[in-house]
């Protein structure tokens, strides 16, 4: 698939520690949201414009990390009408700077806060699950 992107937008990041909570603790929960926003011919090039929408609540251990982050993604030569058109790899390949900037913040975010390496995110499409590690 060939695309332009434009830079991910952060509508809203949160870390929050867990700390002593008495009540039961949240389940990590991913949602994604396509929307297509318009085709066009540019120059003989058919360019559909597609909104990606990440918003994520992810528990770790010590912390909750959510938030919501979307981008716009230019897709060329290919005609979508809605999210079915896309193979499951392109999916990934759309959402993979979301999660890349998820990881980012996170592990810049709890770096700062724990005074010691961040804790690291890995959204690994191969394993189909989300994985967590801490740095040491």
């Amino acid at each position: 698939m060939q695309l332009r992107r434009s830079r991910s937008v952060v509508d809203w990041f949160k870390v929050q520690k867990i700390g002593n909570m008495n009540e039961e603790t949240p389940e990590t929960t991913l949602k994604t949201d396509m929307v297509l926003l318009g085709k066009e011919d540019k120059n003989d090039q058919l360019v559909s414009t597609v909104g990606v929408q990440l918003e994520f609540f992810l528990v770790h251990t010590r912390f909750i990390v959510s938030g919501k982050i979307s981008q716009i993604n230019y897709i060329l030569e290919k005609e979508i009408q809605s999210e079915m058109d896309f193979s499951e790899e392109e999916v990934h390949e759309l959402l993979a700077p979301i999660f890349e900037t998820i990881q980012r913040l996170t592990y810049d975010v709890t770096e700062i806060i724990l005074d010691e390496p961040g804790i690291h995110l890995d959204f690994s499409p191969t394993e189909k699950a989300l994985r967590e590690e801490v740095e040491k």
